[in-house]
């Protein structure tokens, strides 16, 4: 075995990427089938090259010792080997490629014919096209803000552009960038709203080109650098300094991450870093060496490879360790998991996740599909990870919008799906619970378009789901027609009030709470526009369905322990009769087996503990929520269980209730006799 370090040139093949020793820099790159790789440093405005030819010493890395470098300094390589496709081999030297392994970019990378690898631009240098990584000093610093611990979680979706790039109350320089999100008055916001957790999508530096933005940023060209535009003074700590504000609020950061392909597209695409470096490698191929595509995005990263496993979790402990996120969402999560023989929920990368100290602790959430055959794993994945639940999201937009009463099916998806999760023994909190994200409509377009109207996006309508289970309850696109109006509200907080009061981890969508529209786009991927920024026109503190919002959230926390974490309900008794912590009625009263078939449509859940207040006569807190989705009003009905009971209530919300002059959510002081009020059809 070769010695990895070296004492005389101080050169350490153990890190890969460019590491500040305080004295110099060790730079370390790998590729399995290179002859040899050239270290290019840039220097000065006009970017002058300089060339140095990096030693190999086993373990197919190559590497070397420099003293003369220091952050702030530019580089790239040039990789030089066999070009020969038909071996899965690209090698070639005239394309600068970027280091996997960066922490910095110099800019965003636009891809320029001169990337790609055909015989016209075979010849063309790409360098002066090809953004720079910069030397930095990632120094993990022990002191910083402990993430909060949440009890529950609400989850909050956002694009960092697209989030504040409309909003007047932040300054013009921080309008779209990451850094506002711990602006006072974001934090305020969020607080407000009730959120606990931002999921942000994609700010791992990400692939654009000229004809077509990539807003949503899921185009990864490297997995450590922040995407270069949403730096405000273009200083990678913004990141861990918003951050440390956001864990000062009380308020967790998730980010999603893309490992399952990266931006260099098909095998005819760009030669940009990881195709040019070591092809066989990083992505998936067959015997042939023609690539494998789970994503629909040309490429598929290998994670039956070592490199690549060790890449993702060298990119994952970097974003934990020294930018201190608290978790992770992972983009089509079943692409990770598939080995030669298909999906596997304990494959390489699972093993490695587990082990792992830093990324054990952390959460972790799978979008449980990927483009593939057999790639749809929805409850398949490891205990102790969260996944998307698209089930729920159809099943109440199906409810709520096409009047569909799968009763059967709605209670599973308000019970935290133990259809899906309980026998992979999973608990309800493994659920997160969406009626709305990024990827389709929002939530006011949902209840406004039968039709996805797409045409902005180029690709002739063709491109995002037909399958959306929307209603516009009678006119295409926005109305003032003041029925429709209100059906539309009362939908918007008929599914809201699902959602909030589920079993499970609930995920809301960035701008649904100030009706934000993207005029029908359900794919809005390319929309750097007002199409794909929120529209802020509304007062951010004082609109009816954040009102809606807020009031929910208070509900779900003021009544927390009704939310236990468990498909197991607790018995209890109650003036002789045998109830659970958890209880499902019919509109008889009498309480059924939740295990058995249910059509009912018009029904109740009963949530029970027993009070903490001992001075209470009822030795037992209720929430009791009624749910009618026949065509007709209903009178409450309560159950068996009370009938000795002289009852009493406080209205805490109904759905039916909206007066234009109204907050959409008013918050009853009301204390109505058990009997004596209607449940109105449609409503909760």
């Amino acid at each position: 075995m070769p010695n990895p370090f070296d004492e005389n040139r101080k050169a350490n093949n153990h890190a890969l990427g460019a590491t500040w020793t305080g004295t110099g820099v060790n730079f370390a790159i790998y590729s399995s089938s290179a002859e040899r790789v050239e270290l290019c440093i840039f220097r000065g405005k006009n970017n002058k090259e300089e060339r140095r030819e990096l030693k190999k010493r086993g373990c197919n890395i190559f590497y070397d010792y420099y003293s003369d470098l220091a952050p702030g300094d530019k580089y790239g390589y040039r990789v030089h080997g066999a070009y020969s496709p038909e071996d899965g081999l690209f090698f070639n030297p005239n394309k600068l490629l970027i280091d996997p392994y960066a922490k910095k970019l110099s800019s965003v990378l636009k891809v320029h014919p001169a990337h790609f690898h055909h015989e016209l631009v075979w010849k063309v240098d790409s360098a002066p096209y090809t953004p720079k990584c910069i030397i930095t000093d990632a120094t993990i610093n022990t002191t910083f803000v402990k993430a909060p611990n949440h009890t529950g979680s609400i989850i909050y979706e956002l694009n960092v552009k697209g989030y504040t790039q409309n909003l007047t109350t932040i300054e013009q320089r921080f309008r779209g960038k990451f850094a506002a999100l711990s602006e006072q008055c974001m934090i305020d916001y969020f607080n407000k709203l009730g959120v606990t957790t931002l999921e942000i999508m994609p700010i791992h530096a990400y692939v654009t080109e000229k004809e077509k933005s990539n807003f949503w940023g899921y185009q990864s060209i490297n997995f450590f650098s922040p995407h270069p535009d949403y730096l405000a003074y273009n200083d990678i700590n913004e990141i861990k300094t918003t951050i440390a504000r956001l864990h000062e609020a009380n308020i967790k950061v998730i980010l999603d991450v893309v490992y399952n392909h990266t931006g260099e597209g098909g095998i005819n695409g760009p030669l940009l870093s990881y195709k040019g470096i070591d092809n066989l490698a990083y992505y998936r191929q067959n015997q042939n060496h023609q690539y494998i595509d789970y994503t629909g995005c040309g490429n598929s990263l290998n994670f039956d490879s070592s490199i690549v496993i060790r890449l993702v979790m060298d990119s994952l402990r970097y974003w934990v360790e020294y930018m201190q996120v608290d978790g992770f969402r992972f983009d089509l999560a079943s692409q990770l998991f598939r080995q030669s023989a298909g999906f596997n929920s304990q494959s390489g990368i699972y093993y490695a996740l587990m082990q792992d100290p830093i990324i054990n602790q952390v959460s972790l959430i799978a979008e449980p599909w990927d483009m593939g055959e057999y790639g749809y794993q929805l409850g398949n994945f490891p205990p102790n990870w969260f996944e998307w639940n698209d089930f729920y999201r159809d099943t109440v937009r199906k409810t709520w919008l096409l009047h569909e009463k799968n009763t059967s099916d709605l209670l599973n998806a308000i019970l935290g799906s133990p259809n899906i999760f309980f026998k992979k023994q999973k608990t309800p909190s493994s659920s997160i619970n969406y009626i709305t994200c990024h990827d389709g409509f929002t939530l006011e377009d949902l209840v406004s378009y039968n039709e996805k109207n797409n045409w902005a996006n180029g690709e002739a309508n063709k491109d995002g789901s037909d399958y959306n289970f929307s209603y516009n309850h009678g006119v295409e696109g926005k109305t003032n027609d003041p029925d429709i109006v209100s059906q539309r509200i009362k939908a918007k907080k008929n599914m809201l009030t699902t959602l909030l009061l589920s079993q499970g981890t609930a995920m809301l969508f960035s701008g649904d709470e100030v009706e934000n529209s993207q005029s029908g786009n359900n794919n809005a991927y390319c929309q750097d526009n007002e199409i794909g920024w929120i529209n802020w026109d509304k007062d951010i503190f004082d609109n009816d369905l954040l009102q809606t919002i807020s009031a929910l959230v208070r509900i779900r926390n003021q009544f927390n322990p009704f939310f236990a974490d468990s498909y197991h309900y607790e018995k209890m008794v109650l003036h002789g009769n045998e109830i659970r912590a958890l209880n499902v009625l019919n509109n008889k009263g009498h309480i059924v087996d939740i295990n058995e078939p249910f059509q009912e449509c018009l029904f109740a859940l009963m949530y029970v503990k027993k009070s903490d207040d001992t001075q209470k006569c009822c030795r037992f807190d209720v929430l009791y929520w009624i749910i009618n989705l026949t065509d007709s009003p209903a009178a409450t009905f309560f159950p068996d269980a009370f009938s000795k009971t002289k009852l009493y209530f406080k209205l805490l919300l109904d759905t039916a209730e909206y007066k234009k002059s109204d907050k959409i959510l008013p918050l009853s002081n009301k204390v109505y006799f058990a009997r004596t009020r209607d449940c109105q059809c449609q409503k909760i």
